[in-house]
């Protein structure tokens, strides 16, 4: 795979959870196990409602476990899908703000312009009380540092369905204090001071040229680290860190000469080479005499090596159109 071609291939974060006395699909019905769905999908809301209250009401106490460990390698292609991914900026500055919930422990990492409100709003409509652990600095593209931020952390990512408003949420993570918030600064830092985008919400040239140039020294994940395990995740965040600081000036340089190295201008010179030199010969001497006679020559020789090449074209494409029949 070409390196500075990011996938963007898009997986999805995991589906149901297993239910907490799974039976199988065709275990008879029973006084006993009545209420228990038979499969992770016949786990329906009425059951969950009954066996599992959430967050000290409609929820169990312990928190949500998945259902497979993520590898390291599965965790960076998550990440780079969304390091990748084409996003415009909502326009406006936002901040990236992480809640607690007491009962289970678990954090919330969201993005919002005004956190209080936001906070207020899951208290009321999921009946969470919430408490604020962190909220980053006031940034434009505080949507895209709360993405990467959920992608550098999907390892310890616990989803799970709030009945009191029906929506299966993924922002929850179990996760300490400290990893979450020097996780959400890191993104925060590299979306506001390093603009790594376009105006388009495209990856700039630079920065794929440098994760592609740095992966080389600090790998994303560890040669055969695909095990699913805290260790190799944990090695995944120290590398990230090492790849988002800023560019040095040597970096910056060898940047610059990739690009030109490879500008379509070389191809062109080497294709009509004894058109382009004599152009650039005859504006030397414009240059040097200034006077209306060279400059005549110049235009003539402008205009041959125009029509020489433009012809050239054009017998090219007709050459090509010939090939295809």
């Amino acid at each position: 795979m070409d390196p500075l071609v990011f996938s963007t291939e898009t997986r999805l974060l995991p589906g149901s959870f297993p239910s907490p006395i799974p039976l199988p699909a065709d275990a008879p019905r029973t006084p006993e196990n009545r209420g228990h769905a038979s499969s992770p999908n016949d786990f329906t809301a009425s059951s969950f409602n009954r066996r599992q209250p959430l967050f000290g009401k409609m929820r169990s106490e312990s928190p949500p476990s998945p259902t497979v460990q993520k590898s390291p390698q599965l965790v960076h292609e998550k990440l780079r899908s969304r390091l990748n991914k084409v996003t415009l900026p909502k326009g406006c500055k936002g901040f990236v703000y992480i809640f607690r919930n007491p009962k289970d422990k678990l954090l919330k990492i969201g993005s919002s312009e005004t956190p209080y409100e936001r906070g207020q709003k899951i208290k009321s409509k999921c009946g969470i009380q919430i408490e604020v652990v962190h909220t980053s600095a006031w940034l434009e593209d505080y949507g895209r540092a709360e993405s990467l931020a959920h992608g550098d952390l999907w390892d310890l990512c616990r989803p799970f369905t709030c009945v009191p408003c029906s929506h299966r949420h993924r922002e929850w993570h179990e996760v300490d204090d400290e990893l979450a918030t020097k996780t959400v600064d890191r993104w925060v830092k590299f979306v506001k001071e390093e603009k790594p985008y376009d105006s388009g919400g495209s990856l700039k040239g630079l920065w794929k040229f440098l994760f592609s140039e740095r992966q080389q020294v600090v790998p994303w994940v560890a040669a055969g680290d695909v095990a699913g395990n805290v260790a190799g995740n944990e090695k995944r965040r120290e590398n990230i860190a090492l790849m988002l600081e800023s560019p040095s000036v040597k970096e910056r340089a060898e940047y610059a000469w990739f690009v030109i190295s490879r500008h379509p201008i070389w191809a062109l010179l080497w294709e009509f080479p004894w058109q382009v030199s004599t152009v650039i010969a005859w504006l030397i001497m414009f240059l040097i005499a200034r006077n209306s006679v060279v400059f005549l020559i110049l235009a003539i020789y402008v205009g041959l090596v125009w029509f020489s090449m433009s012809f050239h074209f054009k017998r090219g494409l007709k050459l090509k159109g010939l090939g295809r029949r």
